[in-house]
């Protein structure tokens, strides 16, 4: 039913969602972690359209269409993204004069990833923000992670909240909100099941309180070994050519139908280690990812790099920044070449053939 869908990070460790409509007679919400929609404020059809895309909205709200938003809505999603300033970025002038307004705020932002959905068309999907913890509260010391991710222990001290005892209680809550430099940074994980679902974490299970949390520490010191494993790497170029001219023949007689050339040329940039095991396997990583939305994206120093596997029929070379100029610059050679032929030899016809032999054109110059 939706149109364009984008999921996008306000912040790196603010995730929104944005959905455009099909008119402003339709309503949207979030429904059991699903995008609804329907002609009147109840919306109970799911929006096949974005659930095809495998776009999660678990633990999303729906904040609303972005020509009815209020200023106080748009101020407390950048409340919850922990922005401080009192002044609101520019996102299409990030280091020039900021905002006065959260909403004129958000506006810039949907400029800036190319958004060309109409205001009353357009409906802005946020985090459910995080609930205020309540109970009896009572401060618990965790061996947790250090805030550089290094191994060792850090004892810090949470405060954690157990659910109220009534006369009717069956079951007891224990909450704890996730420290701000853990879950900051496990937001921007590459692999999204390894984010943290909320920054509070709730259990029956007092013990599990620990084990989560030594879990989300464990995550993080693998993503940063990653990390000073890729720093070591070599960077290379790979490279594959392929050329060929085969006769062909017709299906039925096999009568001779002229010769078919083609040619194949790709290279890219990569960066080359072995896997730290024992078969000692060497792979390819490349620091650039697609991302729906925005093409490809280079990836931060706190993200994972991306392997893409087996490489095989590619050569393998150091790189350099004249080589890399260089097989740049038959990549361009080629184009034009191909858009050149293109141009002469497509769509042809009797008098256009004709008219290119009087010209005699040097097609392949």
């Amino acid at each position: 039913m939706s149109r364009q869908q984008k999921e996008l990070f306000l912040f790196p460790n603010y995730k929104i969602f944005v959905v455009e409509g099909r008119g402003c007679k339709y309503f949207f919400t979030v429904k059991n972690g699903h995008v609804c929609y329907a002609m009147n404020p109840s919306c109970d059809a799911v929006d096949i359209e974005f659930s095809n895309r495998r776009l999660s909205v678990l633990n999303h709200k729906m904040l609303g269409r972005l020509s009815n938003l209020k200023e106080g809505q748009c101020k407390s999603a950048f409340v919850e993204a922990r922005y401080t300033e009192k002044k609101y970025p520019n996102f299409l002038d990030i280091k020039g004069e900021k905002l006065d307004s959260a909403l004129e705020s958000i506006k810039t932002y949907l400029k800036s990833e190319n958004w060309t959905g109409d205001d009353n068309n357009t409906w802005i999907i946020i985090p459910i923000p995080a609930k205020k913890l309540s109970g009896k509260k009572f401060d618990v010391e965790f061996n947790l992670c250090p805030e550089d991710f290094s191994y060792g222990n850090d004892k810090k001290t949470l405060s954690v909240y157990m659910s109220d005892i009534k006369v009717d209680t069956r079951e007891i809550k224990y909450s704890v909100e996730i420290p701000d430099y853990l879950y900051d940074y496990l937001m921007i994980h590459p692999e999204q099941d390894k984010r943290p679902k909320s920054k509070v974490y709730t259990t029956n299970v007092f013990s599990m309180l620990h084990e989560h949390l030594s879990s989300l520490c464990g995550c993080a010191q693998t993503l940063t070994d990653i990390d000073k494993e890729l720093a070591k790497a070599k960077k290379v170029i790979l490279v594959r050519f392929g050329s060929a001219q085969t006769e062909v023949r017709d299906d039925y007689a096999h009568g001779y139908a002229g010769k078919s050339t083609s040619i194949n040329y790709q290279f890219f940039i990569g960066y080359e280690m072995t896997k730290s095991n024992l078969s000692g396997e060497k792979c390819i990583y490349v620091d650039s990812m697609w991302t729906a939305g925005k093409g490809y994206v280079a990836l931060n120093h706190s993200e994972r790099k991306i392997p893409i596997g087996k490489v095989g029929g590619y050569k393998i070379l150091d790189w350099s920044k004249e080589r890399e100029k260089f097989l740049t610059s038959i990549e361009i050679d080629f184009k034009k070449l191909s858009d050149g032929l293109n141009i002469y030899l497509s769509d042809l016809n009797d008098t256009k053939l004709d008219l290119l032999i009087a010209n005699n054109p040097k097609l392949l110059n």
